[in-house]
């Protein structure tokens, strides 16, 4: 898994997106087409811009924050996610249980291929990164209008700062789940 190499003692290394750079390289070679991500995979490929250069970028339900900023007042509250990683170390199930829940989706979502260990891992890289923005008009911003997870505010303001296309569609967390076929259209742009 990705995000636990990019976390030491509850906290990003300062050289996670170099990290991460290059673990998908490894995965996917050198030369990258299509980079996608969702949610805290958003928050990576937009980190990886820079040194992965991709073709095109889609983005869905991102934002450079998820922990409040002065530029992301809208996020979420560092506590409330300390409170979810104590809680996910006494009631796991229930954890990714209210998550589903609050993603809003008819689509069966499932995090049980995924140790504690790790879900803890992503939490602590929530509450701890934040992505140094750059200009790039090769992305793709896709959002939800009623994302309770990521506010929308947030990923329209990132998507501003980057100078990408900003894409808002119907639905939640999960929104992209319905609308594949619209968003394949910007692929063959």
């Amino acid at each position: 898994s990705l995000i636990p190499s990019l976390i030491n003692d509850e906290q990003v290394l300062p050289d996670w997106p170099a990290i991460a750079s290059e673990k998908i390289r490894e995965y996917s070679g050198n030369e990258i087409g299509l980079l996608a991500g969702w949610s805290t995979g958003a928050i990576i490929a937009c980190a990886c811009l820079q040194s992965l250069k991709p073709t095109k970028t889609f983005l869905f339900a991102a934002t450079a924050s998820f922990c409040r900023s002065p530029d992301f007042p809208q996020n979420w509250d560092p506590i409330a996610l300390r409170s979810m990683k104590r809680a996910l170390r006494r009631k796991p199930g229930q954890v990714t249980e209210n998550f589903v829940q609050q993603c809003d989706t008819s689509h069966e979502l499932s995090f049980s291929s995924c140790t504690v260990q790790e879900l803890g891992a992503g939490l602590s890289f929530l509450a701890t990164a934040h992505v140094p923005l750059q200009k790039n008009s090769s992305t793709y911003f896709f959002h939800g209008r009623d994302d309770r997870i990521v506010p929308m505010q947030a990923g329209k303001k990132t998507s501003e700062l980057t100078a990408g296309h900003w894409i808002e569609l119907s639905g939640g967390h999960v929104f992209f789940l319905d609308h594949l076929e619209e968003i394949g259209a910007y692929m063959d742009r």
